[in-house]
């Protein structure tokens, strides 16, 4: 079933829109063309090196790169710890 949620047959990464403000913490998104990952107010900016900014969170409807599957174990409480370098803004 997670293969399913992350990629299609053809290989292209499975995305979704839904509203901001119902996602945990923890659920990566595209903000600005460029993944974020959601953690409490703000909005961390990813790169290949680490996370290197934060923004307000967003609102309203937003693109979820996270795999529904796992959106919904984020949601029933699974605590995910972030990469050492999301650390510098909290």
């Amino acid at each position: 079933m997670m293969q399913r949620d992350r990629i299609t047959r053809s290989r292209i990464q499975v995305r979704y829109k839904t509203q901001a403000a119902d996602l945990p913490d923890g659920t990566f998104v595209l903000h600005d063309a460029t993944p974020h990952l959601l953690w409490g107010p703000q909005a961390l900016c990813y790169s290949p090196a680490g996370y290197t900014n934060a923004l307000p969170r967003p609102t309203g409807a937003i693109t979820v790169l996270t795999p529904a599957s796992t959106v919904a174990t984020l949601q029933q409480g699974y605590r995910p710890a972030p990469h050492q370098t999301a650390y510098d803004f909290f």
